[in-house]
């Protein structure tokens, strides 16, 4: 059977989890902002270290990005088909 795949928060992605960027919410400036860096909808990244608190890192775009916990709330992901 098949998994089923299931949209979640960003922050809630554990360690050495690769996804893709559903969605972004937040105002026009976060969005600006996130757009600027690669997050958008569609973009595939790779969640370097996700432990709980404190910030993500993320690999996205050939660079290393940390992100707060606010931050990555408003990053709505999938789980990549191909990833396990």
């Amino acid at each position: 059977m098949k998994a089923l795949k299931v949209d979640r928060p960003l922050d809630r992605v554990k360690s050495d989890s690769k996804v893709v960027i559903q969605s972004i919410s937040g105002d026009k400036s976060f969005i600006r902002r996130a757009a600027g860096r690669g997050f958008t909808p569609a973009a595939s990244l790779y969640v370097i270290q996700n432990i709980g608190i404190g910030p993500l890192l993320v690999y996205l775009q050939d660079s290393m990005v940390a992100l707060g916990r606010g931050e990555a709330k408003k990053i709505i992901v999938r789980k990549e088909d191909n990833a396990p």
